[in-house]
């Protein structure tokens, strides 16, 4: 008989928030902070040192496309998210005992392994699982833990850096993840069913097998005819351009305001309003996705983008206009945190989701792998980043105008 409590719901969106802390707050927005002590000891370029983020962000993508739906079915999100976290673990030891750029480079390939497992795809994976409803609410409640435990998490791991150097800071940093990857394992469950409970919500449904409340016949289309909607399709154009533009203006805004003249302080703080932004929408966003669809969060996020890129394409000086650009692109970023995977159960539906999910989502990542190298080649070949801004503006309407059909659940064809 199923129990009409949901503590491995409770339990398992916890160890969801504990792997966003820890992995994403913790780990992955603090490894730029490395960057100038790491050159100055190995005696590598910065460009060398980047290219450390940029293989674990290719690896990531590759392995979400073609690796992850299969790994997660054969051994279960749980034992999943503790290899993954065993990954980190060595990559960290590997970047703390570097003594030479080839060690980072092994250090960003087990990364890369690894937090292809404990990001948003997990996240996505964890949360349809034990909840039948408000799933973009339950995902923006982990992912601002994430982003909450960045802004927290950055002073401190520079701290560590100043007082005990960086190969200290990482091994500190390895200690936490070993604390956290265990205290993640241990609360996760598989399955509500293993637990002798049903999905939260699910007794809320209007539609039912059973007066259990198991939930009703799945819909949309199986992974194989997924391939024949256009709503894949479009999902896919619409979440690479995604991670392209919002990603390479985010991860390219202390670059925008220096050449305002802006000095490194006050390019931090202008990261720390990005960061402060994205977790204050997450959640407010995530409950409005619940209630009209991505297709509306997506418009709020573009719309959000394009008044910054607009700002970003003017001449002016002083900070202000920076900071008011730097918030509304937090407020965008949530776009790259939370609803491509909820996007994916609209357009295509729940049918096979853990195969057809990862594939959207490995799209995105690659968007990512890809932005900031894409928006530096219009600074190249131009010598100014404003084609770019005004390309990405073009981009941005697709993007927001692509999500209404493509959100639209598709049809299994009989």
């Amino acid at each position: 008989m199923t129990k009409t409590k949901h503590t491995g719901a409770i339990l398992s969106l916890v160890a969801l928030c504990v792997m966003y802390i820890i992995f994403t707050g913790l780990v992955f927005n603090t490894i730029t902070l490395y960057m100038e002590p790491i050159v100055g000891e190995l005696g590598i370029s910065r460009t060398e040192f980047m290219m450390t983020v940029t293989i674990f962000g290719i690896i990531s993508a590759i392995l979400t496309l073609i690796a992850f739906g299969p790994v997660v079915g054969k051994l279960g999100l749980r034992l999943t998210l503790a290899l993954s976290g065993l990954c980190i673990i060595i990559a960290l030891a590997f970047f703390a005992m570097a003594q030479a750029l080839f060690m980072l480079y092994i250090g960003a390939v087990l990364f890369g392994v690894g937090i292809t497992f404990l990001s948003v795809g997990s996240t996505s994976m964890g949360v349809t699982t034990w909840f039948a409803k408000r799933m973009a609410t339950m995902i923006s409640i982990v992912t601002t833990a994430g982003g909450v435990a960045g802004i927290v998490f950055a002073p401190i791991v520079g701290s560590w850096i100043a007082a005990t150097g960086w190969r200290q800071s990482f091994w500190i940093t390895l200690i936490i993840t070993v604390v956290g990857t265990v205290v993640m394992f241990a609360l996760y469950s598989n399955s509500p069913e293993k637990r002798g409970e049903t999905k939260m919500w699910s007794e809320q449904l209007a539609t039912t097998d059973d007066a259990s409340g198991q939930a009703a016949e799945e819909t949309g289309v199986s992974f194989k005819e997924m391939f024949k909607t256009y709503q894949f399709y479009l999902l896919c154009i619409a979440y690479l351009l995604t991670g392209i533009i919002f990603y390479s203006i985010m991860g390219n805004m202390a670059i925008f305001s220096a050449d305002h003249g802006l000095d490194a302080v006050q390019q931090g703080s202008v990261l720390s309003t990005i960061f402060a932004a994205t977790a204050v929408a997450m959640i407010p966003l995530g409950a409005l996705s619940d209630k009209f669809g991505t297709k509306v969060f997506m418009l709020v996020a573009c719309t959000a983008v394009i008044v910054a890129l607009v700002i970003l394409t003017m001449d002016f000086e002083g900070a202000t206009l920076l900071y008011v650009a730097a918030a509304l692109i937090g407020v965008g970023y949530t776009a790259v945190n939370i609803p491509c995977a909820v996007s994916v159960m609209e357009g295509l539906g729940s049918k096979e989701y853990g195969k057809k999910m990862p594939i959207v989502l490995g799209f995105m990542l690659g968007g990512v792998a890809l932005g900031n190298t894409v928006l530096q080649l219009f600074y190249d070949l131009g010598g100014s980043y404003v084609p770019g801004f005004i390309t990405y503006i073009v981009l941005t309407v697709l993007v927001a105008a692509l999500l209404f059909p493509a959100t639209k659940l598709a049809k299994a064809k009989s």
